[in-house]
């Protein structure tokens, strides 16, 4: 299944979901979403890859609907982005609530296909009050590339920050695929649970 959202290229990008409805943020009395007692917190830097994950593989499709809009005296490329995922498993992100209730650290769930999960620590969410919702900090960088006359990239002419984004189900692109996920499993940009399932 994929995400999906807005992204501009200019000096402060910004990432918006195609969805309705505007989610409140959440007070900071709220529960975070606790690992189960069999699975660990292991930071991500450094881990070696174990054959029996059932991991994502995220793949960013051909942007679409692509205009320019002149603002301030600066052209800014605006187009529609999408990350789907093409993994055996899901994108599974369960997060922890900050005492000021603002942030949230970001756990990424990898299922295992004999033994328990485990969870390993990616970085930290944020509530976007513009948005409504909670975002995942440093999930994409988007680039401006020319290419060459056999479609090889050549010069990259611009780039954004790391952005934000909000990760959830939208579309199921590869229904087809033996291990697509039969049904939506994340349907809202909170900072308990966000994803992409697979497919």
């Amino acid at each position: 299944m994929s995400a999906c959202g807005k992204s501009p290229s200019g000096s402060e990008p910004t990432v918006e979901p195609n969805q309705g409805g505007a989610e409140q943020a959440p007070a900071a009395t709220d529960k975070a979403l606790i690992p189960t007692p069999e699975t660990t917190a292991i930071p991500a830097a450094g881990r070696e890859v174990e054959p029996d994950l059932l991991l994502p593989d995220l793949k960013t499709t051909e942007p679409a609907e692509l205009f320019i809009e002149y603002a301030g005296g600066r052209r800014y490329i605006r187009a529609s982005t999408t990350v789907e995922n093409v993994g055996i498993g899901p994108l599974r992100i369960a997060g922890a609530l900050s005492a000021a209730g603002t942030t949230a650290t970001a756990t990424q769930i990898a299922m295992r296909q004999r033994v328990a999960a485990i969870n390993i620590m990616i970085g930290r969410m944020r509530h976007d009050p513009a948005h409504g919702h909670w975002h995942l900090n440093n999930f994409a960088m988007l680039e401006l590339w020319t290419y060459e006359p056999g479609g090889e990239l050549e010069t990259m002419l611009r780039n954004t920050p790391k952005i934000t984004f909000c990760l959830l189900d939208i579309v199921k692109i590869r229904p087809e695929t033996p291990v697509a996920a039969a049904a939506p499993e994340f349907s809202s940009c909170d900072w308990q649970s966000q994803g992409i399932s697979q497919g």
